[in-house]
């Protein structure tokens, strides 16, 4: 695996990110490695995780009896926020392409300081709006 914290990028969420903050952010959430259509989250119903894509590209669409709506697309640097659709839609994330994508659960993000909630936040936010926005 790649060694994360030796090799710092400058991309869309990193830019109000110290590397020590970085550092600090993959010491706590796991890192893992995706191959090319693997899933990343399985057919869930809801999940309060926050997913950041460091390396690659990812798609999240949902199912119901029938596929669901346009599959959204995120990329590295991207933030995607917990999911939880309405009742009856199973979703999946999957890798468009490899992927390094970090999972930050709950308990993973009561335990960061407050400014890596914020940085988390605000790029959540910043990656659904550009992604939805391709949609519209």
């Amino acid at each position: 695996m790649k060694n994360l914290a030796a090799d710092p990028w400058v991309d869309k969420a990193s830019a109000s990110l110290t590397e020590q903050d970085r550092v600090a952010l993959y010491r706590l959430a796991p890192v893992r490695n995706y191959r090319k259509a693997e899933n990343i989250l399985p057919g869930k119903d809801r999940s309060d995780s926050f997913f950041e894509v460091v390396e690659g590209s990812i798609r999240v669409f949902g199912v119901t009896d029938l596929p669901f709506g346009t599959p959204l697309h995120f990329s590295k640097g991207d933030i995607i926020s917990p999911i939880a659709p309405k009742p009856g839609v199973t979703f999946w994330i999957q890798a468009l392409e490899p992927a390094i994508v970090t999972e930050i659960t709950p308990r993973v993000l009561a335990s960061m300081p407050e400014r890596l909630h914020i940085w988390i936040y605000k790029n959540a936010l910043r990656s659904y709006d550009q992604s939805t926005r391709s949609l519209r």
